[in-house]
Order: structure tokens, then sequence, then C-alpha cells
């Protein structure tokens, strides 16, 4: 009886020292609903945790949640167990983390499908919301231009840093549509008087798209515009 049990404890000990060799992150000790431990939660699991821990072929990690396996539970485990089996144990989870993996390459692929719709959806629909919000007049002197920008940033807040280029096309709306040296000419202005962040293009200059909608500032080519926090305050207030 006595070697029964003792027999079931060592089976019940290599089954996790190999479980926690293939697993370094960590794995916690017992099973519970939906995760597997090392050992199960059962009268024949405690006590072959109990001996693991008392003969140091696992230890837990800082935060005492997950445990991990020894370099003399790695040894206890080679010289117990056949080689082959080892392999076959880290095979099969070589086998299950690709397949996690993979999962996870294809629902971020997916995701970022989701976020090019939604931006092309957006840079679609902006603009017609402008068109009931921006003034239509024969000629926009640069401070009201600047006003109509401030309206256009504030609704783009919620998104990254707006890039010039989508900028720009978002006056389309206006009738007839600035000139691109008058839309230079208000960002310049909002730049100055600090109503605006105006960004730089930090990759190679050869990749930069539409490079005619940039601005030069200073020594660095300006490409995003942001609202500051301040003139994004005034133009909630007059909203």
């Amino acid at each position: 009886m006595l070697r029964a049990v003792a027999d079931k404890n060592s089976s019940l000990i290599l089954e996790a020292l190999a479980r926690a060799a293939a697993q370094p992150e960590g794995t916690p000790l017992f099973s519970s609903k939906g995760v597997l431990g090392l050992f199960p939660k059962s009268a024949a699991g405690k006590p072959a945790a109990q001996r693991a821990l008392a003969e140091h072929w696992l230890q837990s990690e800082p935060d005492g949640s997950l445990y991990v396996a020894t370099n003399a539970g790695l040894n206890h485990l080679i010289d117990t167990q056949s080689p082959k089996a080892v392999l076959n144990d880290f095979v099969r989870v070589l086998e299950d983390r690709e397949s996690q993996v993979q999962h996870l390459v294809n629902e971020t692929e997916r995701l970022a499908d989701g976020l090019q719709s939604l931006r092309a959806v957006l840079g679609q629909m902006l603009p017609r919301v402008e068109s009931a919000r921006l003034p239509r007049r024969a000629v926009l002197s640069t401070d009201e231009l600047a006003e109509c920008l401030l309206t256009r940033l504030r609704d783009w807040s919620s998104l990254q840093d707006c890039p010039l280029p989508e900028l720009y096309r978002s006056l389309s709306t206006l009738e007839p549509a600035p000139t691109l040296g008058q839309f230079h000419d208000a960002i310049r202005l909002m730049h100055q008087n600090g109503t605006v962040y105006l960004h730089p293009w930090t990759g190679p200059l050869y990749m930069l798209p539409e490079p005619a909608l940039a601005l030069l500032v200073g020594h660095e080519v300006a490409y995003y515009a942001s609202l500051k926090v301040a003139a994004r305050r005034i133009v909630e207030t007059r909203s």
C-alpha cells in the first residue's frame, strides 16, 4: 500500500517537473477550474506537491502564485525519466504554444484591418460633418481659417496626432477650399501663437507621404498637428 502511494507520488512529481520545465515562465502549483496547475488538487496531489517543495525540486516565484522547476528538479527529472519522454513533453508544449501564437497573430491582423477600415470611414465622414459646421465664404482670412482648423483638430483629438495632409483635405468642404499656401500660413500662425503643437516626421525623409503638405519649422519637418489643452478648452467652450 505504502509503495503504491510512493509510486503515485513519484509519477505526479515527474509529470509536474516535466510541465514546469516546459513552462519556465511559471505555473500555478495546483489546478483549479479552467487553469491547469502542476498538481491536481486532490488527496494524492497535495502530498506530492509538499514533497517536491521539500526536496527543493520546485520553487515559487516572488509573488508566490507561480512555481518553476529548480536545477535540482530538472536534474531529478532527467535522471529519473527517459530523455525521450522529456523530449515528447517539450514537443507537445511547443506545438500548443505555436498554435496559441498563430491565433494571436491572426487576431492582431484582424484588429489591424478593422482599425484601418475605421480610419477610412472616419476620413470620409469627418469632412461631411465639417460641411455643416465650417463657414462657407468666398475668401477666408488667416484668422478665420485658423478657427476652422481649431474645430477640425478638436474633432480629431480623440484619435492620434492629425497628419497635415488629412488636416488639409478636411478643408475641402469650404467654398472655395484654401490653397496650400493659405493652409500653411494658418498652421504656422497657430504654432506661433501657441494654440497647436506641430510634431516632426521622425522617419526617413524618402518615406514621407505627400511631402508637399509637410511644413518646415525651424530645422524640423512638421507632419502632425495636435491641439494644446488650453486651445481645446476654448474651442469646446465656443461649441
